[in-house]
Order: structure tokens, then C-alpha cells, then sequence
């Protein structure tokens, strides 16, 4: 008998020898870390490729007298001091490094006040870091028409929910400070105080955009942000992902709600994933359409991730709340005209304005120069549209719409995206509309001219038909935002 017919039982001999796949890098999901004296973070490190052999790897600290790393990368201060803890593959001996620096019972040196010159409902932060703000704090402080602005004895902080696993690493209450540390990981994420039963009592949208915040004149006076409250980006043409969206947001609610992750609507009722601090799912839930019981503006802000439905009162009023409140946003005269039908209320900001510090929710006239006929009637023709004929060919029409107008400013043209946005009634996310319609909230209360209230003032709303300057909305439903400076 021949050999291969001896070994023919066992396997081939004409199987071919599989090569093992060799381990080429390693890197760390942060580059720095902070701890306090007993306290515990941990690194993940990933091995690439993917499919190596052997991705094991083995954990090493330069000064164990100030801290100690485990097997599974959970580093634990030890001393106040600065070392580094080192990842080693076992496959070809590629590292990566993280600087840990270790304090004693306070807030490290070198974290940012984001609190330091205005409080607000939402921090931008532009690097990965340790952050602080204020904790007794609630938004700008300032009292909305009777409003609680109190200050605020948290006892407790925590994470709500972020939109990256490992984006928000470690959230702290230390001396009257709300600190976090974050990783270079773009995003957003809600930060809670809670009091000793660990319920929220405020809580604060932290916003890690990609590119910098920056603003634009329009023609009607405003400088107006470059990019969607909640973005991550401002918008390159042609659209790849939905960065751009940004977050959606119920008329007068501070908190915001996530959008969908696909440009365009292949997605109904399910957005962007959140995540907890242990990388744990968090839902959005939505409040029973059967009772107005829980729709106050209290319950709204002990529970930021349920989307409140108007269904039980949508005869009467298409509000989240069972009974309005004009004032929420800081413009509750904001449809008063003069003899001249020139808008007269601008507003201010509010304590449930969401923007963040030095910048609010827009007046009802900040768009008026984006149709010929402004804020007198919606445009239904291209001719009337104020937008970039991006294709170049001398016209304005349906090709230069890109899942949302690049609309004309005094210097330029700004792209606002059709967004996703939340029904009031059912609340939850209409990602069908996804880069076919966009709505943008203004600070002012709608009109109540159709026969029920409880409407919010929309200063631009558009498909790629149409344009409109002064719409009346459901206050239920969520739509962006686009801040102006204050």
C-alpha cells in the first residue's frame, strides 16, 4: 500500500500547509489616562490584523510603585505620580504605550474647567482628556418665566449614554465639579447628576465634533453655526455618512435624541446606537401614548432618553407636555410683528436652551433670506430658492439638491442636511424621511391658527421642492437645531 493511501484515513496528502498570519501592530484606545490614588481604568488594547494567530498580549508598568496594570489592561493607581503602561504582542513584540498620571483625592491639575467663563446644557470638547463643570449648575442659570434655576446638590454622577463604547471612560462628582475623562473617540454623550437615590435631577450634552465650530453671517444679520447642533462634521458634498444630521431635539427640551446612522431612509424607528459606561446598550424609549401622566416638564428632565408623545392630547394640543409652556426656549412673544411685519421679539438665551456656551437657538427671522419671497409664503419654485447651484449648469433645480441646500450667506453658502426627525405622536424616529426632509427649530412658539396649540415655529423646512420660512410644527416632534452666537 502506498503512503498516501496509509495516511488517506487521517487527511490528504495532497492538503495544502496553512500558513499561519503573523501579528502586525498593536495599539491602545487612549494615549493618556488619569487616576486618582485607588482607582481603577481600563485599556483595551486591539491586534491587528483581525485574524492574526496569536493576539495575545502582555501588560507591563514602568513604575509599579505609582501604578499596577492587570493581565486584562485594568490599570490602578497606586501613589501620586506619572508612569507609563506599555502593551507587548507576544507575536513579534510590537507595543503601544499609555501615559498614566495619578493623583491624590482631587481633580488632576490639568483638567479643564469647561465651566470656567459660561455655563450651559452642552460642552464641546476637541481632544481626548480629563474635563470638569459645574455641577450646581443648572444650563445658563438663568430663571425662564418662574423656572427653577436653584442651584443644584447633586450626590452622585454617572454616564447616561454615549454614542462610541470607551468614548467617556470615567465620570466623577469631586468638590461641586462633574469630571470626566475622555478618549479620542468623536461623539456625543449625556452626563447626569443624580441625587441620593441616584435619580437625575439635570443633566449635560457633551459634544466631540470632528472639525472645529466655527460661524457664518447670513444675509438676514445672524452668525449662525457651520454645522448642526450634535454634528461631527459641517458636510462634504457628496454625502458619504450621516455626521452631518446631528441631534434631534423636541421643542423646548434641553436633551438631545440620537439620529440615524444612514444618509439615506432605510431606517424607521431605530437610530444611532447608544452605549453605557461598561459599553452596555441604552434605549430610547418613548412614553405611554395612553396617559399625559409623565408629560411634565419635571419628568422630562428626570428621564432624557424617553421621547414624549402628544397622542394622548393630540385633539387639543400637539405638545409633548400636557400643558405649554411659550417661555421654554427663551422667545415667548417671538411671532410679535410691527407695523412693518418686521419680527420685534429676538428672545434670549434660556435655562433649557441646549446650544452650547455662547452660542442659542435661533429667532424666527434667522433664515429669511434663503427664498426670494422670505418669510411671506413658502417657495415651491427653484427660482426662488437662495441656494449654490452645485452642478455648475445655470440653474437652480432638483440636481443641486444633495439629502439637503447649500444655501446662500453673505459670504458663501452653508449646507444644512435633510435630517431624520422624531413624530410627536408616536415618538420615535422617522428615519424614512431621512436626507429627503429637513426642519429646523427657531426659540419662538408656533401658531395656533390651525386649530390646535402646542406648536413650535419652524424658520426653515424643505425637501427638494420646497422651501418654507415660517412653519408651524408639533412641539412633540423632534427636529434640529442650527445655534446662532449670542
Amino acid at each position: 500500500m502506498s503512503a498516501c493511501a496509509i495516511c488517506a484515513a487521517a487527511f490528504s496528502c495532497t492538503d495544502p500547509v496553512q500558513e499561519g498570519v503573523d501579528v502586525a501592530g498593536v495599539s491602545l484606545d487612549r494615549k493618556e489616562l488619569s487616576l486618582e490614588v485607588g482607582e481603577s481604568k481600563t485599556l483595551t488594547a486591539t491586534v491587528v490584523p483581525s485574524n492574526a494567530d496569536d493576539k495575545s498580549v502582555v501588560w507591563s508598568s514602568e513604575n509599579e510603585k505609582v501604578a499596577v496594570v492587570s493581565e486584562s489592561g485594568a490599570v490602578t493607581g497606586i501613589a501620586v505620580g506619572s508612569t507609563t503602561v506599555v502593551v507587548t504582542t507576544v507575536d513579534g513584540g510590537f507595543t503601544a504605550e499609555c501615559a498614566v498620571e495619578v493623583y491624590e483625592g482631587s481633580v488632576p491639575a490639568d483638567t479643564e474647567d469647561l465651566s470656567a467663563s459660561e455655563t450651559a446644557n452642552s460642552y464641546v470638547i476637541m481632544a481626548a482628556g480629563s474635563y470638569k463643570f459645574n455641577a450646581a449648575v443648572r444650563g445658563n442659570g438663568m430663571a425662564t418665566d418662574g423656572s427653577d434655576a436653584a442651584p443644584l446638590d447633586p450626590a452622585s454622577a454617572f454616564l447616561v449614554w454615549q454614542t462610541d463604547p470607551g468614548m467617556i471612560a470615567s465620570v466623577a462628582l469631586e468638590d461641586g465639579y462633574i469630571v470626566f475623562e475622555a478618549a479620542d473617540k468623536p461623539g456625543n454623550a449625556l452626563i447626569a447628576a443624580g441625587d441620593a437615590d441616584g435619580n437625575i435631577i439635570w443633566s449635560w450634552h457633551i459634544w466631540y465634533p470632528k472639525e472645529e465650530i466655527a460661524s457664518m453671517a447670513t444675509k438676514t444679520g445672524y452668525e449662525v453655526m457651520n454645522m448642526n447642533l450634535g454634528a461631527l462634521v459641517t458636510g462634504k458634498l457628496p454625502l458619504e455618512n450621516a455626521e452631518c444630521y446631528g441631534m434631534l431635539y423636541q421643542w423646548g427640551r434641553k436633551d438631545p435624541f440620537p439620529n440615524s446612522l444612514s444618509v439615506t431612509g432605510d431606517q424607521t424607528t431605530v437610530g444611532q446606537p447608544l452605549y453605557d459606561i461598561d459599553g452596555g446598550s441604552v434605549a430610547i424609549t418613548n412614553s405611554p401614548w395612553e396617559s399625559t401622566a409623565d408629560n411634565t416638564l419635571e419628568y422630562s428632565i428626570a428621564h432624557p432618553t424617553v421621547c414624549l408623545s402628544n397622542m394622548a392630547h393630540f385633539a387639543e394640543s400637539h405638545d409633548w407636555l400636557a400643558v405649554s409652556d411659550d417661555a421654554l426656549w427663551g422667545n415667548p412673544d417671538g411671532r410679535d410683528r410691527d407695523e412693518n411685519l418686521e419680527y420685534v421679539n429676538k428672545g434670549f438665551k434660556s435655562l433649557y436652551d441646549p446650544c452650547p456656551a455662547g452660542w442659542r437657538v435661533p429667532p424666527v427671522d434667522v433664515f429669511a433670506s434663503f427664498t426670494s419671497a422670505g418669510q411671506t409664503s413658502p417657495a415651491f419654485t427653484y427660482e426662488e430658492f437662495n441656494v449654490e447651484d452645485l452642478n455648475g449648469d445655470g440653474l437652480i433645480n432638483i440636481d443641486d439638491f444633495a439629502h439637503g441646500w447649500k444655501f446662500n450667506v453673505e459670504d458663501g453658502s452653508m449646507f444644512f442636511p435633510a435630517a431624520a426627525r422624531y413624530d410627536g405622536s408616536y415618538a420615535m424616529l422617522m428615519g424614512s424621511v431621512c436626507g429627503l426632509w429637513g426642519a429646523y427649530w427657531s426659540n419662538s412658539p408656533g401658531s395656533a391658527d390651525y386649530g390646535y396649540g402646542g406648536t413650535g415655529f419652524s424658520p426653515l423646512t424643505f425637501n427638494d421642492s420646497l422651501v418654507s420660512l415660517a412653519a408651524s410644527a408639533s412641539r412633540a416632534d423632534a427636529y434640529s437645531v442650527r445655534c446662532v452666537r449670542e
